[in-house]
């Protein structure tokens, strides 16, 4: 049996099945009232496990009072706190022993509170059932868990089934639609203070055994708005609005900026724009920016985030690219409920999806992975794309990972191929909005949205489809589809993948997706000259029809490698790169280019990495699993689908 256990001296005892995979589920609460004075932490937990057991503890004070400051600490070198500063923390079991456990906070009024448990590790069977990982939540925040099993010997899991067995009711919850369902998703209820929500994963397996782990949510009581729109915030699929986290760090926390940096960019309840006089474009301030200088500016939901963002920028070899791209920017925001990344004009700030950034299986588990309901946009059509990057005959992003449930780590290569793209992407958005020469003219009594305002909306992407526009007035329309959520009329639901294929043949853009605006059309051309020119890595497109991609053929009916290095295409992204990056020789990058080419019609999408054009043919075929492959397209539609739902001013 487990327990919830309030670490306050007969203040709280809760009593339940939960926290470590006990299959006892029928116990009876018992409470006993609190004191009245003076304030106390209140924790809940199960203080003893078996080693590999998933663990979580989770504070709150008996009276209600927010807490402002969080810190958990632990002696031991077995126990690494992902979320120390958070209100909830969860990890695996280390080795059989007793460790101390203290955690200090501060509520909204100033009081200093401090609690010590111990969690005692014993040997025992493997848990058969581990829920990772349990969190902390803002209100209407988006919350996302996992459920890993292990069979016993000679049995499979046949399914497994969520249940809420505390906390105030969870109404907008999604289950995996398939069994065994390891996933649930749901929206953090509304409340009127610290609230403790948890969630009971039951597994079956097929020898008719069952076995069950519990996961604590303590959803945090923060204020929102649901007039105008805040710099983060969202409307989920019925209309009801998802906040963000609130409890961010500054990367450097002697930022000059720390104090104003959240309020101005990750904020549930600003609705205008802060002036530059509180957070300057960081190319107003120096013309060469160093890593700190990044960092400063720079809000992060957990500390591990930071590390690698550090360490990505001192080693990738785009690094200075990066950091000169960054001038453009007041902040960079990198966050667990990021999904998508993206831009707005109204922070100036790049938005980060921290799944870009984990390294290891505990680092992964601490990411919110809920899918967004627009990524089933344009499922009336007839065709599919994608689209990967390739270098030296191998995948180089999305790339082949094992799957989550064999938790492996990654390395910062693995990290960069992706993150580098992304920011290549989300910065050339920024520096369309605010390019170099409109830096030394920013008055301090102006906003990143006033300032764009009053430009009219008169950017370079604009100027480059005043001059070379996009022709296809069909993959305009399907773009709306695809990427916005229109509906396909009657027409577009009977285009096949040879007639989507040859009109973009016809035309000059890099992408389908940059059909689906002017600023994607430029954010599109930069980046695949940059990830061509920096990294060496070619961009292939390919187009399917619907048939070939249920069945797992992944037939291309059209597709192309290098399509930057086409002429009518590289001369728009000469004048795209030029406007971003002046001192960079364009034309020199060009010439260096390996030609564009296409791929072969009725090839298998997966079986053409190397192409017999290529310098070495015989390079061995990489072998992919169904699932391999899956997860590879999931990656690419996830960034594509989602990009474009947060309006005008975000890119």
């Amino acid at each position: 049996m487990n327990k919830w256990l309030s670490a306050v001296p007969v203040a709280l005892l809760l009593t339940a099945c939960g926290g470590g995979g006990s299959d006892n589920a029928d116990q009876d609460n018992v409470s006993i009232p609190p004191d009245e004075d003076p304030t106390e932490l209140v924790v809940f937990g199960d203080m003893s496990a078996v080693v590999g057991q998933s663990v979580e503890f989770a504070v709150a004070t008996d009276t209600g009072s927010a807490l402002d400051q969080i810190r958990w600490q632990s002696d031991s070198e077995a126990i690494r706190f992902l979320a120390g500063h958070t209100q909830v923390i969860g990890f695996d079991a280390p080795a059989a022993g007793d460790y101390p456990i203290t955690v200090t906070a501060t509520t909204h009024t100033g009081e200093q509170l401090e609690r010590d448990i111990i969690l005692t590790v014993t040997e025992g069977p493997a848990p058969a059932v581990n829920v990772r990982l349990g969190r902390e939540a803002t209100e209407l925040g988006r919350v996302s868990l996992r459920a890993f099993t292990s069979a016993p010997d000679g049995s499979d899991v046949t399914d497994i089934s969520w249940t809420q067995v505390e906390g105030p009711t969870v109404t907008n919850r999604v289950d995996d639609e398939t069994p065994p369902r390891n996933n649930v998703y749901f929206q953090a209820p509304n409340v009127d203070r610290d609230q403790l929500v948890v969630f009971r994963a039951t597994v079956t397996f097929t020898d008719g055994s069952t076995a069950s782990d519990d996961a604590l949510v303590m959803v945090n009581n923060a204020p929102y708005t649901t007039e105008g729109a805040s710099a983060a915030s969202d409307l989920n699929s019925d209309g009801i609005p998802e906040t963000v986290t609130t409890r961010m760090l500054v990367a450097n926390s002697d930022s000059p900026y720390a104090d104003v940096l959240q309020d101005c960019v990750y904020s549930n309840t600003r609705i205008e724009s802060c002036q530059f006089g509180n957070l300057p474009l960081l190319g107003t301030q120096t013309e060469t920016p160093d890593i700190d200088d990044v960092l400063d500016r720079t809000l992060v939901s957990h500390p591990w985030i930071a590390d690698t963002f550090r360490e990505y920028l001192e080693t990738s070899p785009a690094g200075d690219d990066i950091i000169r791209l960054l001038r453009a920017n007041t902040a960079v925001v990198i966050a667990h409920d990021v999904r998508p990344s993206y831009y707005t004009a109204m922070t100036a700030t790049i938005y980060l999806d921290a799944a870009y950034f984990w390294r290891t299986p505990q680092q992964r588990d601490t990411l919110d992975n809920a899918p967004d309901y627009r990524a089933d946009f344009g499922n009336a059509l007839q065709f599919e794309s994608t689209y990967r990057y390739v270098r030296d005959g191998a995948y180089y992003f999305p790339r082949p990972t094992p799957s989550v449930y064999d938790r492996q780590s990654r390395s910062l290569d693995d990290v960069g191929a992706g993150l580098t793209r992304v920011l290549y992407h989300e910065l050339a958005h920024a520096n369309d909005y605010f390019d170099h020469t409109t830096w030394a003219g920013l008055s301090d009594s102006a906003s990143p949205l006033s300032t764009f305002n009053a430009r009219n909306g008169e950017i370079n992407s604009g100027v480059l489809t005043d001059r070379d526009p996009l022709t296809s007035v069909q993959l305009h329309q399907l773009a709306d589809v695809r990427y916005r959520g229109e509906s396909a009329n009657s027409d577009e639901r009977t285009y096949t993948a040879e007639m989507v294929g040859n009109w973009f043949e016809q035309d000059s853009a890099v992408d389908y997706y940059s059909y689906s605006t002017e600023r994607e059309d430029f954010a599109m051309l930069f980046e695949r000259f940059m990830m061509l020119h920096r990294l060496g890595a070619s961009a292939d497109e390919g187009t399917f029809t619907v048939d070939t991609i249920e069945s797992g053929e992944f037939l291309i009916s059209y597709g192309h490698r290098n399509r930057i290095a086409r002429p009518d295409v590289a001369s728009r992204a000469d004048f795209v790169v030029g406007s971003v990056l002046p001192a960079l020789n364009v034309d020199a990058a060009l010439a260096q280019f390996p030609e564009a080419q296409l791929l072969p019609v009725g090839a298998p999408w997966f079986d053409t990495v190397t192409l017999p054009s290529d310098e070495n043919p015989d390079t061995p075929r990489i072998r992919l699993s169904e699932q391999q492959k899956q997860d590879m397209l999931d990656t690419v539609n996830r960034e594509k689908s989602t990009h474009l739902h947060r309006g005008a001013a975000r890119q």
